[in-house]
């Protein structure tokens, strides 16, 4: 089974396996209906993971930590450094924001239980890109 890691994130990888795949796009199709996609933002290859027709109708984005879906699942959030809680930048936040909003989707899955979307995610994400401007911004 290969592991795919994205060639940005290179430097980080301790030991490689002969299942390594090292992959450079801002895509890459493993099937017609899933995708891995270069999230950027947090690490220089955060890799996320679209899958266009599910689990549910709509589409879903499994994002990593690329996008850090909120307590009330309402809003999301976005950190170059989550364990020193330092935000990420204007220029990164917009990059982040124009490979999400290339992606149609209705749920977001976040990297643990409970940090979900369910239902109009893409609104929710905007909503939460525009507020994360605004408060970087001031």
């Amino acid at each position: 089974m290969p592991v795919y890691v994205h060639r940005a994130d290179a430097a980080w990888i301790q030991r490689r396996p002969d299942n390594l795949v090292l992959w450079s796009e801002d895509r890459l199709a493993l099937t017609d209906e899933v995708e891995l996609v270069h999230l950027a933002g947090h690490f220089a290859g955060s890799t996320g993971l679209w899958w266009k027709t599910g689990p549910r109708p709509g589409g879903a984005l499994f994002p990593g930590d690329a996008v850090q879906v909120s307590s009330d699942r309402r809003f999301a959030s976005f950190m170059y450094s989550y364990p020193n809680h330092i935000p990420l930048g204007p220029d990164a936040l917009s990059d982040l924001r124009g490979r999400v909003e290339a992606m149609a989707f209705e749920d977001v899955f976040g990297f643990s239980p409970g940090r979900e979307m369910i239902g109009d995610a893409r609104t929710k994400l905007t909503a939460s890109f525009d507020r994360y401007a605004r408060a970087i911004a001031a």
